[in-house]
């Protein structure tokens, strides 16, 4: 698979593929999560394509490392959508294909630090470790 609309992708977009449709309740107030209702202004690709219904986070991985400049990839999947704080499944593009689940409130963060720092995915993994739901949200103080 190829993600679809990764040629509209702005240098600095993070990328949310869509892959799971069974959930109409989900969706939306994943998306209201993200801030993407009513304008948000968070730089983000969103792809929303019916053909990824079922796609793995392996599948997603290999798009993105096969598709784009990605240090990581975000997917809402069924765990996503269900969940009541929406944590997206966050998927590391190289190294050592890593995941992790990410507050929506976090997304960006997680994506722009990779983008542009030297610090690495493993470092949101641990720092999710203390996290009773394994979840990033943020550094220890």
């Amino acid at each position: 698979m190829r993600l679809p609309e990764i040629g509209d992708r702005k240098h600095l977009d993070a990328v949310l593929v869509r892959t799971d449709y069974s959930d109409t309740s989900g969706w939306p107030a994943l998306r209201a999560a993200l801030g993407m209702e009513g304008g948000g202004v968070w730089p983000l690709l969103v792809v929303e394509d019916p053909s990824w219904a079922g796609a793995t986070a392996d599948d997603v991985r290999r798009a993105a490392r096969d598709d784009g400049n990605l240090d990581v990839v975000f997917v809402a999947d069924r765990t996503a959508l269900a969940d009541p704080e929406h944590k997206v499944l966050a998927v590391e593009v190289g190294g050592a294909a890593g995941k992790l689940r990410v507050v929506p409130g976090w997304v960006m963060l997680v994506h722009g630090t990779l983008a542009l720092t030297d610090m690495r995915f493993g470092d949101f993994v641990e720092a999710a470790d203390g996290d009773s739901a394994g979840a990033f949200r943020g550094f220890p103080d």
